[in-house]
């Protein structure tokens, strides 16, 4: 069996897709390799039909025992090289029990105690985009690269699943039809739920929109109020198709705009000033896409009901908003 390089990346939507390019980068440095990524049971789905990524395995638990499988896992494929892209001591074990000889991670940070090869990265600070500082983590591998565009894929029969569902819900209505994600799970800085519903209300006038989102996000709230569709809850291969499908998205700053952005649909994106979540580091990259944020300096951090502007992206309009839709379709069309 030929060796193995792999990469490990275990938080977000958002943070994968941003890594994709990784595995990428290594199957095109080292063709005659096998590449492995290892990733959470909730991204897991992400990684469905890539053709540079040759073994997947998903972690459940981060107790011992699942960081312990992991390793074994890695140590029956003969893992040569194992790049860490978080700034986490527990994912950097993994490489460690399996006994991987290269073990890359940052200089910076706890785990650099785990690690023989080192990057060192202040992210933040550093000005450039999440994917080429990922991309950056493979240089102790000889691999240089910059600006790959992370990709996902969706099948034909996941398609046309997907346009059967939304058949359904629009009554046939045709093309074009806008997706509106009002939550984040607590991951950013969220627009309020009545400026998503007056969005709703205003574009639902000239296109047909979907509301989606899980259980926790104002979903039903939203769909009710603008008297639009609300899109099922199901699992995420039926949330990638669907965004697949539509002519653009609207959310915050979370893991569907990257999903969106990685399969070249169009995005309008609402950031929050925090200087974590500039949208040098993270705007959607690959796809036609406009970014909204509130005016004024960055913020080092979010202080929330003790700040006079929290919400602060509430400072974006409804009407920013439904221009920057209007415009976007209009430069897709």
């Amino acid at each position: 069996m030929p060796p193995t390089l792999a990469a490990l990346r275990l938080d977000r939507l958002g943070d994968v897709i941003m890594a994709l390019p990784v595995w990428q980068a290594l199957k095109e440095h080292y063709p005659n390799c096998r590449t492995a990524a290892v990733v959470s049971d909730y991204t897991a789905p992400l990684l469905v039909g890539l053709d540079y990524i040759d073994e997947v395995y998903t972690l459940k638990e981060m107790d011992f025992q699942g960081l312990e499988g992991a390793g074994r896992w890695l140590a029956e494929l003969d893992c040569r090289a194992a790049v860490v892209l978080e700034p986490s001591f527990r994912i950097g074990l993994i490489p460690l029990f399996a006994g991987v000889p290269v073990r890359v991670g940052c200089a910076n940070r706890p785990q650099a105690l785990l690690a023989n090869r080192w990057v060192y990265q202040r992210r933040t600070a550093s000005g450039l985009h999440e994917v080429d500082l990922n991309l950056a983590m493979l240089r102790p591998l000889g691999v240089y690269r910059r600006g790959l565009i992370p990709r996902l894929q969706v099948s034909k029969e996941e398609g046309a699943q997907a346009l059967s569902k939304l058949k359904e819900l629009l009554g046939g209505r045709k093309k074009p039809f806008v997706v509106i994600h009002p939550g984040s799970g607590g991951s950013a800085i969220d627009w309020p739920k009545e400026h998503f519903s007056e969005l709703a209300r205003r574009i639902s006038e000239r296109v047909a929109v979907v509301v989606s989102g899980r259980d926790s996000d104002p979903v039903q709230e939203v769909s009710r109020r603008a008297g639009v569709a609300a899109w099922p809850q199901g699992n995420l291969r039926e949330f990638i198709a669907l965004l697949a499908c539509a002519d653009a998205l609207v959310s915050i700053d979370t893991g569907p705009m990257h999903i969106a952005s990685a399969l070249g649909t169009p995005t309008v994106s609402i950031f929050s000033p925090l200087r974590s979540v500039s949208p040098r580091r993270w705007a959607p990259r690959g796809n036609l896409s406009l970014v909204l944020k509130p005016g004024g300096v960055e913020c080092e951090r979010c202080l929330r009901d003790r700040c006079e502007r929290y919400p602060c992206t509430k400072e974006v309009s409804v009407g920013e908003v439904v221009e920057a839709v209007g415009s976007i379709l209009g430069k897709s069309g």
